[in-house]
C-alpha cells in the first residue's frame, strides 16, 4: 500500500485540483494480517493506492482513493473494496443506490436499497427503478469510481447517441428513437 503527498492542494477542503498537482513524498508499508497498514504522515493531501492486490481478490475499479489529514497527529482511515465474497457485487442494487446516494442523485425515499429494484444489469450498466409514485426508472453507468445516473426516465437521448457512450445492445430496448 502506498500513500502520496501531493501539492497545490487544500485538506480543509478535501479538494485536490484536478491538474497542475504534483507528489512530493511517498509513503509506503505492508498490510498486516487484518488488511490494515498504519502511516504516521503529515498534514496535507494524499492519494492512496495499492501495488499488487492480494492473490485470489478482485478490487472495485472506483477510481483515485484520496486521504485528507488537517491536524497533525490526526487519525484518518482509507480503505479498499474488493468484489470478495461478503461484498456486494459492483452491479448489486445496494451498491448502486448507495453510490447514487453518496453522489446526491436520488430523492427523497428512493436512497432505501430495499425499495430498489435492479432490472437488468451489463458490465458497467444498468437499469434501476424503485417502488415509490412516479417514473423513478435509470439506466446508471459505473464510471471505474462510482455508479452514476446516465438517463433518468422519461428521457430522449437517441439509441444512436447511447451507442457512442458505450451503452450495451442488450440495452436497446429502453430507448425510443
Amino acid at each position: 500500500m502506498n500513500l502520496r503527498l501531493v501539492t497545490p492542494c487544500d485538506p480543509a477542503a478535501h479538494d485536490i485540483p484536478v491538474e497542475g498537482v504534483q507528489e512530493t513524498q511517498r509513503f509506503t508499508g505492508t498490510t498486516d494480517a487484518t488488511g490494515r497498514a498504519v502511516f504516521t504522515v503529515p498534514v496535507g493531501c494524499y492519494r492512496m493506492g495499492m501495488g499488487q492486490p492480494p492473490a485470489g481478490t478482485r478490487p472495485v475499479p472506483e477510481g483515485m482513493h484520496t486521504l485528507f489529514v488537517t491536524r497533525a497527529g490526526e487519525a484518518v482511515e482509507g480503505s479498499f473494496r474488493f468484489q470478495d465474497a461478503g461484498w456486494p457485487p459492483v452491479c448489486s442494487t445496494e451498491t448502486i443506490v448507495n453510490d447514487l446516494a453518496a453522489g446526491g442523485e436520488l430523492y427523497a425515499g428512493q436512497a432505501d436499497p430495499a425499495l430498489a429494484q435492479l432490472r437488468d444489469c451489463e458490465g458497467t450498466w444498468g437499469v434501476i427503478s424503485w417502488n415509490t409514485p412516479g417514473d423513478t426508472q435509470r439506466i446508471v453507468h459505473h464510471n471505474f469510481e462510482r455508479w452514476t445516473t446516465y438517463v433518468a426516465f422519461p428521457h430522449d437521448t437517441c439509441w444512436t447517441e447511447a451507442t457512442r457512450a458505450g451503452v450495451p445492445e442488450r440495452l436497446r430496448p429502453y430507448f425510443n428513437c
